[in-house]
Protein backbone atom coordinates (compact mmCIF):
# COMPACT_ATOMS: atom_id res chain seq x y z
CA UNK A 1 0.00 0.00 0.00
CA UNK A 2 1.31 3.30 -1.01
CA UNK A 3 0.28 6.51 1.25
CA UNK A 4 0.54 9.48 -0.73
CA UNK A 5 0.50 12.86 0.71
CA UNK A 6 -2.24 16.06 0.27
CA UNK A 7 -0.54 18.92 -1.58
CA UNK A 8 -0.13 22.10 0.87
CA UNK A 9 -1.88 24.12 -1.64
CA UNK A 10 -5.38 21.65 -0.99
CA UNK A 11 -4.61 21.42 2.77
CA UNK A 12 -7.08 23.67 4.72
CA UNK A 13 -5.73 26.69 5.66
CA UNK A 14 -3.10 26.75 3.56
CA UNK A 15 -2.62 30.15 2.11
CA UNK A 16 0.72 30.58 -0.12
CA UNK A 17 -0.32 33.94 -1.28
CA UNK A 18 -0.44 35.50 2.24
CA UNK A 19 3.14 34.24 2.67
CA UNK A 20 4.59 35.47 -0.54
CA UNK A 21 2.79 38.68 0.10
CA UNK A 22 4.43 39.45 3.83
CA UNK A 23 7.74 38.51 2.32
CA UNK A 24 7.29 41.29 0.07
CA UNK A 25 5.47 43.64 1.64
CA UNK A 26 9.14 43.43 4.28
CA UNK A 27 11.32 43.74 1.14
CA UNK A 28 9.28 46.70 -0.10
CA UNK A 29 9.59 48.35 3.81
CA UNK A 30 13.80 47.38 3.39
CA UNK A 31 13.78 49.14 0.28
CA UNK A 32 14.62 45.77 -1.55
CA UNK A 33 12.72 47.00 -4.63
CA UNK A 34 13.80 49.61 -7.20
CA UNK A 35 11.77 51.20 -9.90
CA UNK A 36 12.73 49.89 -13.50
CA UNK A 37 14.27 52.98 -15.76
CA UNK A 38 11.91 52.23 -18.61
CA UNK A 39 12.63 54.79 -21.56
CA UNK A 40 9.86 56.41 -23.05
CA UNK A 41 9.72 56.01 -26.68
CA UNK A 42 7.12 58.66 -27.90
CA UNK A 43 6.92 61.36 -25.93
CA UNK A 44 3.64 63.00 -26.97
CA UNK A 45 1.73 59.79 -27.09
CA UNK A 46 3.06 59.09 -23.29
CA UNK A 47 1.65 62.24 -22.47
CA UNK A 48 -1.36 61.74 -23.90
CA UNK A 49 -1.99 58.53 -22.67
CA UNK A 50 -1.03 59.75 -18.94
CA UNK A 51 -3.41 62.85 -19.16
CA UNK A 52 -6.36 60.28 -20.44
CA UNK A 53 -5.60 58.20 -17.26
CA UNK A 54 -5.52 60.92 -15.32
CA UNK A 55 -9.27 62.33 -16.55
CA UNK A 56 -10.45 58.97 -16.43
CA UNK A 57 -9.60 58.48 -12.79
CA UNK A 58 -9.25 62.34 -11.44
CA UNK A 59 -10.82 62.65 -8.09
CA UNK A 60 -13.69 64.35 -9.45
CA UNK A 61 -15.10 61.36 -11.73
CA UNK A 62 -14.22 58.31 -9.07
CA UNK A 63 -16.56 60.77 -6.36
CA UNK A 64 -19.43 61.16 -9.33
CA UNK A 65 -18.88 57.61 -9.73
CA UNK A 66 -18.95 55.96 -6.11
CA UNK A 67 -21.95 58.37 -5.49
CA UNK A 68 -24.12 56.73 -7.80
CA UNK A 69 -22.65 53.26 -6.59
CA UNK A 70 -24.03 54.46 -2.84
CA UNK A 71 -27.55 55.35 -4.07
CA UNK A 72 -27.92 52.71 -6.52
CA UNK A 73 -27.36 50.39 -3.10
CA UNK A 74 -24.61 48.51 -4.73
CA UNK A 75 -22.12 47.41 -1.77
CA UNK A 76 -18.26 48.58 -2.36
Amino acid sequence: MVESQPSKLLVAGSIPVSRSRNFLLQDARDGGFEQAAIRIENEKEFEELKHAINRAFGSERVEAWLKQVRTSGVGV
